[in-house]
């Protein structure tokens, strides 16, 4: 039996509880109302039993015996969310840690209403993005090209979609080093035993670019599309700017 205390009587009186409510047994005033209570009580219908009341989970949802469980509509958008940025990570090769830190930018995304009125595929290609364009202890080699491949979807759109993304968390991006997307390039362009010192004559030939301010203004791909072509050439290699090209995502 539990004991509180009752404005009425003006003391410390034994209640009695029954359906939510908490009355004096002194002089049968309500004390609280509507309580949650940890006992789960059943009651006999025609056809067997049901459970008497309403279950409230961790998450504040209410849910009753015969309605099964139901969560915040956040929630279950979230975990959807989380669900196609595990997809995008494993099919384009990323770390797992990408999927932690793309899913918290989700969130702070759903909670500042950015996602009202977006495509989904658009808003998980920028979140993914962002999170590589972070990544310590340097930002992974992907494009947003790849993610408009990816996703089937217009790049200009998705640029858009992470202008505003970046806007409205007051991000504040590392600039691109065109010289992090080299080493994926030659490996895609099957230099085989000289990948290696093609990349690595890839990478100084940016450097010097850098320094003769020849990146600035300049698209990553390009300035990578010709670094190669010119370290494949100085290694004997007969790759045609139509192949590097393709392979850069240039037109």
């Amino acid at each position: 039996m539990a004991v509180g205390f009752c404005a009425q009587c003006n003391k410390e009186c034994n209640l009695i509880e029954d359906e939510g409510e908490a009355c004096c047994m002194e002089c049968g005033t309500v004390v609280s109302e509507n309580r949650a209570v940890e006992t789960t009580e059943f009651e006999e219908t025609g056809g067997g039993f049901r459970v008497i009341g309403t279950r409230v989970d961790k998450f504040g949802a209410t849910h009753g015996g015969q309605t099964g469980y139901s969560r915040p509509s956040s929630e279950v958008t979230i975990n959807r969310a989380r669900l196609a940025i595990e997809d995008v990570v494993y099919n384009l090769k990323m770390p797992q840690s990408i999927i932690k830190g793309a899913t918290r930018l989700y969130r702070l995304l759903l909670s500042n209403n950015f996602t009202r009125g977006r495509k989904s595929a658009n808003v998980i290609a920028a979140v993914v993005y962002a999170t590589c364009r972070m990544n310590q202890p340097r930002p992974l080699p992907y494009m947003l090209i790849d993610f408009s491949d990816y996703f089937a979807t217009n790049v200009f759109e998705l640029g858009h979609t992470f202008l505003r993304l970046t806007t409205v968390l007051s991000l504040k991006l590392p600039l691109v080093d065109p010289s992090i997307f080299v080493p994926r390039y030659a490996r895609e362009l099957t230099f085989g035993i000289k990948e290696h010192t093609i990349s690595k004559c890839a990478v100084r030939l940016v450097s010097r670019m850098k320094r003769d301010w020849i990146v600035t203004g300049r698209r990553p791909g390009g300035i990578c599309a010709a670094a190669l072509l010119i370290a494949a050439r100085l290694n004997g290699f007969t790759k045609t700017l139509k192949e590097i090209a393709l392979i850069v995502h240039l037109s």
